[in-house]
């Protein structure tokens, strides 16, 4: 399966003759849709506790770690909208 993933990556849909640009992250969007100045002023920290609680989930640099968690781990990545 993996080869076949792999081969399919290499396909580029483009008809621009542009280099495809392969993005090795994953992640999700948030959007944010009230904008009071106490959400503005806890997105970060709202983020930020998001981030440890997949830390904890993933157990990243602890003992019970993989080397597969910690990968998942520094490719993750949430945007804000």
């Amino acid at each position: 399966m993996l080869d076949s993933i792999t081969e399919w990556e290499k396909v580029n849909w483009r008809r621009d003759g542009k280099p495809v640009e392969r993005d090795p992250t994953w992640g999700f969007f948030f959007f944010l849709t009230d904008y009071a100045q106490a959400t503005m002023d806890n997105i970060s920290l709202a983020l930020e506790n998001l981030i440890k609680v997949q830390q904890r989930r993933l157990k990243v640099n602890t003992e019970g770690a993989n080397l597969f968690a910690n990968e998942v781990y520094r490719r993750l990545r949430f945007d804000v909208v």
